[in-house]
């Protein structure tokens, strides 16, 4: 046998230690081996709270490249050990997790990578196939997840991707898109789970047809010894100077994020960007009072003032308003629009009608979509009610169309979060039943939509909690239906 090397190296180029005093301080460490992501590389499962995923990443020379993509999942079934395993359970063509754990039962996690190629083989394969006559059946690929949702009536769904096939950290969520002076761009929470302190906020741009590689622009570092998790992202570019003027250069694109343990102690922040999201200027606080918009884009009056839907949970959930006249240099803040004890209701988003009325539609913990207009610019608002729209206690989001329509993304459900759904309104009172973006089991939450200037519809939302989904909808091609008694039309 030849001498024992080191040959498993980290990105930096340091020799990997995984013996950091686990295993009741012992420090042995029980691997599994698998291509666990299916990019024809073999990555390596670690014992942990679940188990830690190390993805391989490269060959340099002869050394291999990990990457430590920390826990595959949320939940914590470590007692000092566990005892990772691979297999196929489910008969799917994709290793699954099976966790041995110190209480003395078995745990299984299904592999999110549910097809035996990479998306670029699947890719690959499609178009051999196209090419080849009397394909033979094959199993399901993740080109065909992409379709889900996308059916044959749908004809509107023009394009279905995600922003990236290799997740950046366990966990992502709460994305957001925006269109500046280059083209898309998006940005989420991510990391090894949602309110875990290395939750930071992360950053694509769409380039020449294909998402960068992500990257994270924002996080909660106060010191070495202190870090609070990041929260629900929100791009806006503004397209008016103050006083509604028209500018004679793009102004700097704006992402507001939350940093803070938890919805009731955070606080906003923002960092701009002069170069479409390339740099990022240096987080801002927002002044004590004032959050920023909570979860959804913000809207910019003719006079350019912009107006954020926010929201607050310490107090029960209530809904308030914020005002900068001045591209965020100084804010006004309304008080709240409802009590939170008889609705409670947050992360509002608007709708402008042709009059000029504001209409801002959200979440609630009723069970149903909540609706509140103001006539004077958002300066008044007037009684929050509920709309006939379910809601299972989950994000939304709505825009309105260039054509005078207003457009909503939403969960058709009082419980649980699929399906995914889009409506159309022509008053925002009556609406009707327009796509489903997803119906298999699983959480696709968290929309975010926005009309880009070709006048197509572009919506994200978080996949499972382990990707983000990008959908193109034309919406000259949509097909409604009318949804009565709250029942989704076949």
């Amino acid at each position: 046998m030849q001498q024992a090397q080191r040959r498993f190296i980290d990105e930096n180029g340091k020799p990997l230690q995984l013996n950091a005093k686990r295993a009741g301080g012992s420090g042995r460490r029980k691997l599994s081996v698998v291509d666990w992501d299916g990019d024809g590389k073999l990555d390596v499962l670690l014992n942990g709270v679940n188990a830690n995923l190390l993805r391989q990443v490269e060959k340099r020379d002869a050394d291999w490249v990990m990457k430590d993509m920390g826990p595959l999942d949320t939940r914590k079934i470590e007692g000092h050990d566990t005892s990772p395993t691979t297999v196929d359970w489910n008969n799917d063509g994709v290793p699954d997790l099976l966790v041995g754990a110190e209480d003395g039962r078995f745990y299984y996690l299904k592999n999110v990578r549910a097809a035996t190629t990479t998306v670029a083989q699947a890719d690959a394969a499609n178009d051999d196939k196209a090419k080849t006559p009397s394909p033979q059946p094959s199993p399901p690929s993740v080109q065909s997840q992409r379709q889900a949702g996308a059916r044959e009536q749908d004809k509107a769904i023009l394009k279905t991707e995600f922003i990236y096939e290799t997740a950046p950290t366990p966990s992502c969520h709460a994305s957001t898109i925006v269109e500046t002076k280059d083209g898309l761009v998006a940005a989420w929470f991510g990391g090894t789970y949602e309110k875990h302190p290395d939750v930071g906020i992360w950053f694509s741009r769409l380039v020449d047809g294909k998402w960068s590689t992500p990257v994270e622009v924002a996080n909660g570092v106060e010191s070495p010894e202190k870090r609070h998790p990041c929260w629900n992202p929100i791009l806006f570019q503004p397209a008016l100077a103050a006083g509604g003027k028209k500018p004679e250069q793009p102004l700097p694109l704006m992402l507001f994020y939350k940093v803070g343990p938890s919805p009731d102690t955070w606080w906003g922040m923002l960092i701009t960007s002069d170069d479409a999201g390339r740099t990022w200027s240096k987080p801002h606080r927002l002044p004590d009072g004032i959050l920023g918009p909570v979860k959804n884009k913000p809207v910019q009056l003719p006079n350019g003032d912009i107006l954020c839907g926010t929201s607050s949970e310490h107090d029960g959930w209530r809904v308030h308003f914020e005002r900068s006249s001045d591209l965020g240099e100084t804010w006004k803040a309304t008080e709240p629009v409802n009590d939170g004890k008889q609705i409670g209701a947050i992360q509002p988003s608007f709708l402008v009608h042709k009059d000029g009325r504001l209409q801002a539609v959200g979440r609630t913990q009723q069970k149903r979509v909540f609706e509140v207009s103001s006539t004077d610019g958002g300066q008044t608002w007037g009684p929050l009610t509920l709309t006939s729209l379910p809601n299972p206690n989950a994000g939304t989001d709505a825009v309105t169309l260039a054509d005078g329509r207003h457009l909503i993304v939403y969960n058709h459900t009082p419980k649980d979060r699929s399906p995914l759904n889009v409506a159309v309104s022509t008053d925002g009172k009556e609406w009707q039943a327009a796509l489903v973006l997803e119906s298999d089991p699983g959480e696709y939450s968290y929309p975010a939509v926005i009309q880009t200037n070709d006048g197509l519809v572009h919506i994200t939302y978080t996949w499972k909690r382990k990707l983000v989904k990008h959908v193109v909808v034309d919406p000259k091609q949509l097909v409604t239906k009318p949804i009565i008694d709250g029942i989704w039309p076949e």
